[in-house]
């Protein structure tokens, strides 16, 4: 029982992890975007972009700004466990000027910190 409930704290620290993530990012709080992530985090975009560390963390949320985007979660986060790390991938929905992308939001979670996040296309 104590280590079931260990798991669920666990998952909802990584779910709120993201989420903070995604909220940073809305408001283009670069510091709260760097201090969410790790020190070598990857930032994949739909369309094979790359960037990676901590200027990826300023970068992201600077791209956002430009193209006025806004992303919305559009269901509840799926949880995996793969090599030590947590994957959570979320259905999201991209509100940029007014277009709407519907996408997946794939992110990477170890010790604590945000390691990788990716949007995929959903076509």
């Amino acid at each position: 029982m104590a280590q079931l409930e260990h798991d669920r704290r666990d998952s909802d620290y990584v779910v709120a992890l993201t989420r903070l993530f995604t909220e940073a990012l809305n408001a283009r709080d670069y510091e709260a975007t760097r201090a969410l992530v790790a020190q070598d985090v990857e930032v994949r975009g739909p369309h094979g972009s790359a960037l990676r560390g901590y200027p990826a963390a300023i970068e992201l949320p600077e791209a956002a700004a430009h193209v006025d985007l806004v992303v919305v979660r559009t269901a509840l986060e799926e949880l995996e466990q793969e090599d030590g790390a947590t994957r959570v991938t979320v259905p999201i929905r991209e509100l940029i000027h007014n277009e709407e992308l519907f996408r997946t939001a794939v992110f990477r979670v170890r010790d604590g910190a945000i390691t990788s996040y990716e949007t995929l296309g959903n076509d």
